[in-house]
């Protein structure tokens, strides 16, 4: 969530979830 400000909310909460899923989202959002 530092490197991606944007969606730190979501992303905190996909994170409680499923790390998983979080990193597969900061890839994608660092890839773009």
């Amino acid at each position: 969530s530092q490197a991606n400000p944007q969606g730190s909310p979501q992303l905190h909460i996909w994170r409680s979830e499923n790390g998983e899923l979080v990193k597969s989202f900061t890839q994608k959002r660092q890839s773009d």
